[in-house]
């Protein structure tokens, strides 16, 4: 995997989270959910009713069940596990802004500010 460009994410990212097309409007599904790596919910905004058997979040990772497992003798202490985590149950978000110009920055690799209001 790799921090490159690749549309308006980075490839690792790609990998990851299986792109837009995963998650997108009616591709937020379990089934979808269950093939992601780390399963997100879309990009719409109705309220949602998570599917019964923990197919969303960290829960329902195939990534963190891959980590619990030993994947190829990996394993994550348990700070950066807890961090993981909570990356994947708070959607897995790739931008940490919705400002564009700030975004290419990070596209770019470059370290960007928190949001002056949360």
């Amino acid at each position: 995997m790799s921090a490159s460009p690749a549309g308006p994410f980075s490839a690792s990212y790609m990998a990851l989270t299986g792109g837009t097309a995963s998650f997108y409007f009616d591709a937020t599904n379990p089934d979808n959910a269950r093939s992601a790596l780390v399963p997100r919910f879309g990009g719409w905004n109705p309220v949602y009713t998570t599917a019964v058997g923990g197919v969303y979040g960290s829960r329902g990772s195939r990534l963190m069940r891959m980590l619990d497992e030993g994947h190829h003798g990996v394993r994550l202490p348990p700070d950066d596990r807890e961090r993981l985590s909570i990356w994947i149950d708070a959607n897995a978000l790739f931008y940490g802004t919705y400002d564009p110009a700030e975004q290419q920055r990070q596209l770019a690799g470059e370290l960007i500010a928190m949001p002056e209001l949360q």
